[in-house]
Formats: C-alpha cells, sequence, structure tokens
C-alpha cells in the first residue's frame, strides 16, 4: 500500500500557502516528465498524463479552484485554455485595437496598441510563468502534483486581459472620467436621490466614480452580470481573475492615488474569489477591504513591465523621436535595469 504525505510550502512575501499531497514512490518519474506536461498539448493528452504521472490526491487541470458559475466541461480543452481563448473571441478584447498604448496611432506606420501590447505580453507572461514552474519544481518536486506546471497557461490568459478595462488615452482617460464626475456635469450624481425607487449613491459607489480606475474596470467586464448577457460575466477561473488585480483594495482606500482593484458592485465576487484561492486579507478601517496580493500578479506585471519598456522605445524609433544610436544605448539601459 503506497503513502501519500502532505507538504506545506511558504513563500515570502507573498503569504502563499500550497499544500499538496504526494506519491514518493512515483515522485523521481514524475519530476523527470514536468518539462513534457509544461507544453500545450490537448486536453485528452494532458488527462492520460495527469491519470499516469500524478498521485490519487493530487489536484488534476479539469479541477480548478472553480469560477463565478459552474459550467459544463469541455472535452476539448483544459480551464486555463478556455481561459485565454475566451478573451481572444470577445468584443472588448477586439476593442483594444482602437486603443493607443503610448502614442498615438498615426496610420500609415504600425506602431503598438493596446491589443498588440497585450498578445506580446502574455507571450512574455507564458515564459514567465513557465520559468517560475520549472524553477519551483526544481526547488520542491513535491509540486509535480499541483497546478504548478499549469502556471504559464494561467499567466498568459491574465496577460491578455490585464488592460481590458482602460479607456482610451490611459491615465489620461482615467482622470477625465473622474473629473467629469468630481468637477464636470456628472457631479449632480453626487446628490442625486430617485424618487420612483428611492435609491442614490452610497459613498463608496461616489468614490468608485471620481476614482475611475482602468484595472477595476477591467475586472468588472469579467465578472459583472451585463443586462442580456450570462451571470458570472465571462465566467473565467478564479486562478485567472485574480491575476489581474494588481490593487486587492477597495476605492475609500485609494485617496489620491486612483489605484484600487474592484469597484463596490463587485466586492462579493473579489471576496469570493479570495476565499477560495486563500488570499490573505489585512486589516483595514471599518468599510474598506485590502488583501495581500494573489502571487501571480507579480509576474503579470513584470511581463507589462518588460514590454512597454522595450516596444515604447520601437514605436519612438519608427516614428523617428530617437535615432538608431539613441535607441540602441535606450534598450540597453531598460535590459539593464
Amino acid at each position: 500500500m503506497q503513502k501519500y504525505t502532505t507538504y506545506s510550502v511558504k513563500y515570502e512575501p507573498w503569504d502563499w500557502v500550497i499544500t499538496v499531497g504526494t506519491s514518493s514512490q512515483e515522485l523521481n518519474d514524475s519530476v523527470a516528465s514536468h518539462e513534457t506536461t509544461l507544453k500545450k498539448i490537448s486536453k485528452e493528452k494532458t488527462i492520460q498524463m495527469e491519470e499516469k504521472f500524478l498521485s490519487p490526491y493530487a489536484k488534476k487541470s479539469v479541477d480548478t479552484a472553480g469560477r463565478l458559475k459552474k459550467e459544463d466541461v469541455c472535452p476539448m480543452r483544459t480551464e486555463f485554455q478556455r481561459d485565454y481563448d475566451r478573451l481572444i473571441f470577445s468584443a472588448p478584447f477586439r476593442r483594444l485595437q482602437n486603443k493607443t498604448q503610448v502614442f498615438p496611432l498615426p496610420g500609415s506606420i504600425f506602431v503598438h496598441n493596446r491589443l498588440t501590447h497585450s498578445l506580446e505580453v502574455s507571450s512574455v507572461g507564458r515564459s514567465l510563468g513557465n520559468d517560475v514552474s520549472r524553477l519551483l519544481l526544481k526547488k520542491h518536486p513535491e509540486l509535480i502534483d499541483t497546478h504548478i506546471t499549469e502556471l504559464g497557461s494561467i499567466v498568459s490568459a491574465a496577460c491578455l486581459a490585464h488592460d481590458l478595462g482602460n479607456p482610451p488615452f490611459g491615465h489620461s482617460g482615467e482622470k477625465a472620467i473622474g473629473t467629469y464626475f468630481s468637477e464636470g456635469d456628472g457631479r449632480f450624481l453626487k446628490e442625486y436621490f430617485c424618487e420612483e425607487t428611492g435609491d442614490r449613491l452610497t459613498e463608496e459607489q461616489w468614490c468608485d466614480l471620481i476614482n475611475f480606475e482602468g484595472n477595476a474596470n477591467a475586472f468588472r467586464l469579467l465578472t459583472h452580470h451585463f443586462k442580456g448577457r450570462r451571470p458570472g460575466g465571462f465566467v473565467m477561473t478564479y486562478s485567472t481573475l485574480a491575476s489581474i488585480v494588481k490593487y486587492p483594495f477597495s476605492s475609500n482606500l485609494s485617496v489620491g492615488k486612483r489605484k484600487f482593484g474592484f469597484f463596490r458592485e463587485e466586492v462579493e465576487s473579489y471576496q469570493r474569489i479570495a476565499a477560495e484561492l486563500g488570499i490573505t486579507q489585512y486589516d483595514s478601517p471599518e468599510g474598506t477591504l485590502r488583501y495581500a496580493r494573489y502571487p501571480l500578479v507579480y509576474l503579470v506585471e513584470a511581463a507589462d513591465d518588460i514590454c512597454y519598456e522595450i516596444m515604447d522605445i520601437e514605436d519612438a524609433h519608427k516614428l523617428k523621436i530617437l535615432t538608431t544610436e539613441e535607441t540602441k544605448m535606450s534598450k540597453y539601459e531598460a535590459c539593464c535595469l
């Protein structure tokens, strides 16, 4: 009779605890084969590999932490591959092609827009996720029975979605929307009272409007039940959704910074995700929420930083803002950061 051991691994500063079960008898064979499991293969082959190499106590790719709404199992793809594909074919993702990255869209010279940027970030994110997966498995081979082997797929899907909520003109667009409510024609909403329904904006909802934030808007696009659409929004896996929340706290904690992770209407959705994934909640003033970052957020952010550090320089050269020599020096400096 085989014996199985449970391990608990804590990674600072993420407060991330992973508990896994592993078969010591099959451990060496499993570690030797983990490079193969990282490749993008068919769902059927993935399941066969998992049945062969993972212990009975292992978490299989079909057994994710869940989604905001239960769905039928796809016979062709793993759950994390479904996240990626669902984003690729969505209208909000296609609309990124009309949003600038840094430079205005000049027409005849093709610089990066939000769509091409997101695809490149997704590619880098997949590599980072797979690299981290390999390093973790090398240091902790007992984690072969966990979703560690899926990190590349999760980060890649999250990278596709990371800019979905950004308005045109980036941070300037965010500021324009917030200013419309705080100083423009939208000010009347702060005191507006609907006599028919008795509804009025709460203080938290008003904070959402005057501190409009693209990251929180992306989370809303992916999770909100819009009229005429299915409950649960895009119905992404919890891991993918948590990976795009760079600032896991409520808008009433963003005073002066305009950075937060979710609007008031999506608080319950994030709390549910955090509870399922075991994300640490920090102490915060009454009426506010503050959580630790989900570990994979760091990989999504790194992929984003790498791409815009390099690609902005490339676009500046195409537009003749930088000379060839300045470009070479700028790219060298960017790579040395």
